[in-house]
Formats: C-alpha cells, sequence, structure tokens
C-alpha cells in the first residue's frame, strides 16, 4: 500500500536538500534570550518547529542538533545558564557552539560568573562550570553593554571582566567577544573599549 507520508512532495526533495530547510527552520539570527528559566529577559526568537512535527516521518528523520549548534544563548544570570544546559541531553549539550553572557545582574552575586567561567574549576561547587555544561562551545561573548546600571565600581567590573577572562584561557574557544557600550557625548568620540571610560580604571 502507498504511504502518504513518503508520497509528500517535501519528503521526495534530496536529503541534502530538506537538510538545509530543516537548518533554516531551525536558525534564527537573534540570539535565544533565558531559555527554560523564569525570567522578564525571556525571549525566543520565531523558529518553524512545527515543521519536525508536520508527521512521523519528518519528526524521525530531522534532528534537533541545529537548533543547538546554529544558535546564539543568551544568559543574563548563572542559575539560568545552567539550569538550561543541565536539563539538555548531554548531545544536545554537545552541539552548543555560542553563546553570550550578559552580566546586567552581575552586582547581585558578583564572583558567581567568574567561578562559572573558569576552567580549571570544572566540577566544582553546586553549579559546576561553563565547560562542563556545554563542553563543544567555540565562542562565547561577554556583555558588558549594561555596565552604567550595574552597581559596581568601573575598577571592579574591570577585575571582574579580567576574571573572566582569564577563567576561560585554556578552554579550546575558537573566539572570545568582548562587548560594551559608551556613555555620554565624550564617551561616543572615544573607543568604547577604552579601560578608562568602559572598565578597569578607579572611579
Amino acid at each position: 500500500p502507498m504511504d502518504p507520508q513518503r508520497e509528500s512532495p517535501f519528503l521526495r526533495l534530496p536529503g541534502e536538500l530538506r537538510n538545509q530547510i530543516y537548518n533554516a527552520a531551525l536558525a534564527t539570527r537573534s540570539p535565544i534570550i533565558d531559555p527554560g528559566a523564569p525570567s522578564h529577559h525571556t525571549s525566543t526568537p520565531p523558529l518553524c518547529l512545527p515543521l519536525i512535527r508536520t508527521c512521523r516521518a519528518v519528526y524521525a528523520e530531522a534532528s534537533l542538533g541545529p537548533l543547538f549548534a546554529l544558535n546564539r544563548f543568551h544568559f543574563t544570570a548563572v542559575t539560568h545558564a545552567h539550569l538550561f544546559l543541565s536539563n539538555l541531553t548531554p548531545a544536545h549539550r554537545a552541539f552548543i557552539q555560542d553563546i553570550e553572557v550578559d552580566v546586567r545582574s552581575v552586582h547581585a552575586q558578583p564572583g558567581e560568573w567568574a567561578t562559572y567561567l573558569d576552567s580549571s574549576l570544572s566540577g566544582i561547587g553546586k553549579l559546576g562550570s561553563l565547560r562542563t555544561d556545554a563542553p563543544g562551545l567555540k565562542v562565547l561573548r561577554l556583555n558588558f553593554s549594561a555596565w552604567p546600571t550595574i552597581g559596581l565600581s568601573r575598577a571592579e567590573l574591570g577585575q571582574l571582566l579580567r576574571q573572566m577572562v582569564t577563567g576561560v584561557a585554556g578552554s579550546g574557544l575558537e573566539r572570545l567577544v568582548v562587548m560594551g557600550a559608551s556613555r555620554g557625548e565624550t564617551m561616543a568620540r572615544r573607543d568604547p573599549w577604552s579601560p578608562v571610560h568602559y572598565v578597569g580604571a578607579d572611579d
């Protein structure tokens, strides 16, 4: 008897083309913010996940790997990152390649991010480490854009940034990106990464 699923025009497409469609359906240009966490920052851009659920044949063929491998995951707290990553299967966790750390709430627990990112402390502490939670990570983005509103001095933020960068040294990353923002017309005329006008200088 004829299998209506296998007679689908989509399933008659070449496998390579179907894989390209799956990748396009599961990828987004915008970051996925605090997934799986009770956060008012949580934001999931539109994804075509319903495609995967159209029929059993597509569900069996498609992999959720691209959902984790092709997207950037943005976290505003260590607990949000660990909760999401530790609840994934080991296979899906290993697919994740791009994570953005947003330090906007770092004043609540100043040392938490530095400890979580420290690759030499793998498995130490109740929240483990990013190295354990995302073993396939290739790109780490440190987002300090909210620094003017964080309740720490520039010197304290500078120290935190140094600790975070030092902590991931030797962790196998392909790229480390530090993002920030200038404030005011005077600062706008200067390099926003300046240690004097960004972080690292005494107030």
